[in-house]
């Protein structure tokens, strides 16, 4: 019989989150992306295409001066938006939900690489 010993001393990964947009999003609409109860939300100014939500997103979750979003950083170009954790081996809890008056959604948060 073995014995497992835990050492503690392997690699910290920086946690990787995906959160895909789709659908058909409209003046108004909101998406909106949680850490720990505190929100960022984007609102739609204008009917406009998948690529402007992801940056709007982006942009809004970039610019959150909340301490839970400082310490992650979102990216993308069209959709999944990306989140990735700024320091190896913190891991976050992403939420997210969306109002729309037609098919935009939010899909699943895809946690692509464990922290």
């Amino acid at each position: 019989m073995s014995t497992v010993t835990w050492r503690g001393d392997g690699v910290a990964v920086a946690q990787v989150t995906t959160i895909a947009i789709t659908g058909v999003w409209a003046t108004s609409d909101t998406a909106t992306i949680t850490i720990n109860g505190k929100d960022v939300v984007f609102t739609v100014a204008a009917a406009v295409t998948i690529a402007d939500i992801v940056a709007g997103v982006v942009a809004a979750f970039n610019a959150s001066t909340i301490p839970e979003f400082t310490e992650i950083t979102a990216s993308g170009a069209a959709s999944p938006i990306t989140l990735t954790a700024d320091t190896a081996g913190v891991p976050f809890v992403v939420t997210r939900s969306e109002t729309t008056a037609g098919t935009g959604a939010l899909g699943t948060v895809t946690e692509a690489t464990a922290s």
